[in-house]
């Protein structure tokens, strides 16, 4: 409870930045863009303008991760396969994974039920998880998919009914200190020194948005394992 009345005022803090912010950001770039065409081809002031336009999208893409934070838009839920979301983001991601010698397996329990979630926002979740992954093993590992349902448990204590499709997420990477693991999911805490620490609080965010929750297990030197816990919904249920 202390941790979500941290991540509300957090939240409403962020987005009345972010909001106050990409306003004049705004007013900058449109004035940016007009000094630019004034330019001939060729000078080399257009290419300063044009270096300013480019810093102002990545300052707006920053913003708008703040806000995916501080009010993740209402999920829109509908049943989907969980392989398929899997599966889609393996293929987007599997490139980058070959490339770094990551070895890659996914085990789905044969006869799992369809899951009631956002699937743009299930998705990113698993994005960032994959990524996270990624990021733990700059010289190569494994990744680990697996997924089972409980039909006897609950994610939450209101659930209406039993069940739970567990999807746990593990890599053989170099692990998260319990210093660390206490705070990881806290908005803008960050051991990358290029990250802004919202993955994970974006994740979890999203998550309990869906009424499901994640969970994690980490050994330092040997590896991390996010666990998703999703409530079971009926498929023949009335909206």
């Amino acid at each position: 409870m202390e941790r979500m009345d941290r991540l509300a005022t957090l939240g409403e803090l962020s987005a009345g930045i972010a909001h106050e912010i990409r306003n004049p950001l705004a007013g900058i770039k449109t004035s940016a863009q007009v000094l630019e065409e004034s330019f001939s081809p060729g000078d080399f002031r257009s290419q300063l303008v044009s270096r300013i336009v480019k810093e102002i999208d990545r300052s707006n893409k920053l913003l708008q991760r703040f806000f995916n934070f501080a009010k993740p838009n209402r999920p829109k839920p509908g049943f989907h396969s969980l392989k398929n979301i899997v599966d889609g983001v393996f293929l987007l991601l599997a490139p980058r994974l070959m490339k770094r010698k990551i070895e890659y397996s996914c085990e789905i329990e044969e006869g799992l039920p369809n899951i009631y979630i956002d699937e743009s926002q299930f998705e990113q979740v698993i994005l960032n998880l994959f990524l996270n992954a990624y990021d733990a093993m700059p010289d190569g590992g494994n990744l680990n998919v697996k997924t089972w349902y409980d039909k006897s448990g609950r994610v939450m204590a209101e659930q209406e009914s039993k069940g739970v499709v567990i999807i746990l997420i593990s890599d053989t990477g170099k692990g998260i200190s319990q210093e660390k693991l206490e705070r990881i999911f806290d908005p803008f805490y960050t051991s990358k020194s290029d990250g802004v620490g919202l993955g994970l609080s974006i994740s979890s965010r999203l998550l309990e948005e869906n009424q499901s929750k994640i969970e994690v297990n980490s050994v330092p030197g040997e590896g991390s394992a996010f666990k998703i816990m999703l409530p079971f919904v009926q498929e023949d249920r009335q909206e």
